[in-house]
């Protein structure tokens, strides 16, 4: 029998086989739709069966055991419209069904699928196109796709129960507070959905401007069990090569540092440059060594710092190191974050704890304290384990933020520091933490980010910084001849001793002169 075109796409559409409109210039979308059928269970093959899925078959294959994919794809590859067709096609074959399609913003929601449906939709038959009714659409057999974002609307998403969920731009949900971030969404508002269900999750986003958004933690727990699935540019086949370079060289015109680029078209975790407060090239010259403080000779002369940035809401981080006058190095050799809002008594017991296994009864030549609440600074150093601990805290000495990290960055990039290994918070936070723009003055500050918090690891090193007096010689009158204990011998008596003789000729002299008168 011979059918009319009209005929073939009303039965596509009667079956939900939607497959023909990935043609033509669009072909080079087969392996990224396969996956995602493959995923979502369009269809019954085996996976190694599958066109286009050699490379994926583990994937896929952890995606369905773990009923969550996680797409990271390059701009111009037209996720949105594989991954909301699979919803089409979802609702088509089974009546009744619930699925989400989430966004990062309400108003993203329905620009995004106000662009994308009128196209999926145009030749479907009338009598079989689905109905927008408020941020619903509802298909003839009682399925429907419900529409909507997160920020300052996630609690709008809660629902009975969902068949299947797509997070479209996941990596652009906002991270202003605990209750608007992807982790709170995905783990208090939308998987609850799929739990009576079994239904699928599907993460679909090219990846962040900060490593510290919750995505990066997402994309590397799926990269880890093998459930993610990247798509770069040079996977778009409908742009040529040299359609490639040339959005590549205008890439580079924008944004010089590369990290646009290799972000967004390649599909790489890589910081914006631009707002990172430390540039790579000066956190790459951080030497990471274990401190061992017996392989510095006379340690005990060097001078001992702790610097401690009161997060009061955030984090608390505190710093111990030294300077290393010999070979002009600034050492952090242990950091002590704390995260659980510890009262002033626990702060003052776990800094005396670190002080004592760090360095025993040693002198601490310099603490700082930096903290909004000057109450907390009276408070540590009336403590007792402080005052036993031989630690005075006092303000920082402050100028403009920016000012204070610039002079932190030209120490990093004269290879100034070594930082123990053990310290990660605060090499995560020297590598990740980025600038933001305050609404109030308009100047740059820390952003809160995730697990780093308000950087304040960062802060607590640019205090160290400022602290440290380089050129106090900590050796100087000190006898470094044999004695190897922590004894000072007096600059004044050393003199006197070794001048004696010639003190005593003197006296003769000036006698004998006195007699010949």
């Amino acid at each position: 029998m011979t059918f009319t075109l009209e005929q073939l796409t009303r039965a596509a559409w009667l079956s939900g086989s939607l497959d023909y409109k990935i043609a033509g210039e669009w072909e080079y979308q087969l392996p990224a739709w396969n996956a995602i059928k493959a995923f979502v269970g369009l269809t019954k093959e085996d996976v190694t069966s599958i066109k286009g899925l050699v490379s994926a078959v583990k994937a896929i294959t952890v995606a369905r055991q773990k009923a969550r994919l996680v797409l990271n794809i390059t701009r111009r590859y037209g996720k949105t419209s594989l991954c909301f067709l699979a919803l089409i096609c979802l609702s088509i074959r089974n009546p009744e069904h619930t699925y989400l399609y989430v966004a990062p913003t309400e108003k993203d929601a329905k620009d995004i699928i106000g662009d994308i449906a009128p196209i999926l939709l145009a030749d479907c038959p009338s009598d079989l196109k689905p109905k927008f009714k408020g941020h619903i659409l509802y298909f003839n057999n009682g399925s429907r796709i419900k529409i909507g974002g997160t920020w300052n609307g996630a609690e709008g998403l809660r629902g009975r129960s969902a068949h299947g969920i797509l997070v479209d731009e996941a990596a652009f949900v906002p991270q202003h507070s605990s209750t608007s971030c992807l982790s709170y969404v995905l783990g208090s508002v939308l998987t609850p959905q799929l739990q009576t269900t079994k239904g699928f999750l599907l993460i679909a986003s090219t990846p962040p401007r900060s490593l510290q958004h919750d995505y990066v933690r997402i994309f590397r727990a799926a990269e880890l069990d093998g459930s993610l699935l990247n798509f770069d540019i040079y996977q778009v086949g409908r742009l040529t090569p040299d359609e490639i370079e040339q959005i590549k060289q205008e890439s580079y015109v924008l944004d010089p540092t590369g990290s646009a680029w290799k972000r967004e078209y390649l599909v790489m975790l890589v910081p914006d440059a631009n707002d990172l407060i430390v540039p790579e090239a000066a956190f790459l010259k951080i030497k990471t060594a274990a401190i061992k403080t017996e392989e510095h000779e006379h340690f005990h002369f060097l001078h001992r710092y702790v610097s401690f940035d009161h997060g009061t809401t955030d984090l608390n981080a505190v710093l111990f190191g030294f300077y290393d006058f010999r070979n002009a190095k600034k050492v952090i050799q242990r950091e002590l974050i704390m995260d659980d809002r510890p009262t002033t008594q626990t702060i003052a017991k776990r800094i005396a704890e670190v002080k004592y296994e760090l360095w025993g009864e040693l002198p601490v030549y310099r603490s700082i304290c930096d903290s909004i609440s000057k109450q907390l600074i009276l408070d540590l150093n009336q403590d007792k384990k402080i005052k036993q601990s031989g630690i005075v805290f006092v303000n920082p000495s402050k100028t403009d933020l920016e000012a204070m990290v610039n002079q932190l960055i030209i120490s990093l990039d004269q290879e100034q520091w070594i930082i123990d290994p053990s310290c990660k918070m605060t090499l995560e936070t020297l590598r990740t933490g980025t600038w933001k723009t305050s609404a109030t003055t308009g100047k740059r500050e820390f952003a809160r980010l995730g697990e780093i918090g308000h950087c304040d690891a960062l802060a607590s090193l640019v205090y160290f910084n400022r602290a440290l007096n380089t050129r106090a010689n900590p050796f100087t009158g000190k006898n470094l001849i044999g004695d190897m204990s922590n004894k000072f011998i007096s600059p004044t008596r050393t003199a006197e001793a070794s001048d004696q003789p010639f003190r005593d000729s003197f006296a003769r002299a000036h006698r004998s002169k006195i007699n010949r008168r």
